[in-house]
């Protein structure tokens, strides 16, 4: 990764554009990540962590954001939040979080990412008698000392996947599975929202 970044410093440097070191990070993905550590123009590159809310009270502070955002808009001030997403065509945010957790398993299940999926996911053996579609992914237990891993994307994310229809796996561009995603939710009033 590092011989990458060099790289990409070199190609800058011949077409003049220059990378603004403080504004690139490093963010590690999947259970078997090394982990390195990188630097760019010899400034250490600051590590990432993705969050995803796993706190009702978090999840609660975040929404609230979006709620007085919505009441903004003069004609829909007075309306139920609810009223008011539908009417501007947004999810809650935590239904677009979880959409976008989807969406992610989404390409990397369908080699749509540049990723090993084997590196996320390990696949029910297709042999097993489970029901639903065939992409099923086997969500391991958790022991004491790692539940803190229960927030992590490729744990959190493997329940909702695996109780999605065929039809909305089996849609061959990100855009069909959104598009079918929102038409499950819609159809089974798991949302409100219309976007």
């Amino acid at each position: 990764m590092q011989k990458d970044i060099d790289n990409l410093l070199e190609w800058s440097r011949t077409w003049l554009l220059k990378f603004n070191t403080a504004k690139c990070k490093v963010m590690h993905m999947g259970y078997n990540n090394p982990g390195g550590s990188y630097t760019m123009n010899g400034a250490a590159l600051e590590e990432i962590e993705i969050w995803n809310p796993g706190l009702k009270k978090d999840i609660t502070t975040l929404e609230k954001v979006q709620r007085r955002a919505t009441k903004l808009v003069p004609e829909l001030k007075d309306l139920q939040y609810e009223e008011r997403l539908e009417a501007l065509g947004l999810f809650t945010l935590e239904m677009r979080r979880l959409r976008c957790d989807l969406m992610e398993v989404h390409k990397i299940m369908n080699g749509l990412e540049k990723v090993n999926a084997d590196k996320f996911f390990q696949l029910v053996d297709e042999h097993s008698s489970t029901r639903g579609h065939n992409k099923k992914i086997f969500k391991p237990r958790l022991h004491k000392g790692l539940r803190c891993r229960k927030d992590f994307f490729t744990h959190r994310v493997i329940e909702e996947w695996n109780n999605l229809p065929q039809q909305v796996i089996n849609a061959l561009t990100v855009t069909s599975f959104k598009h079918e995603l929102q038409n499950y939710w819609q159809r089974y009033g798991d949302i409100k929202a219309s976007a």
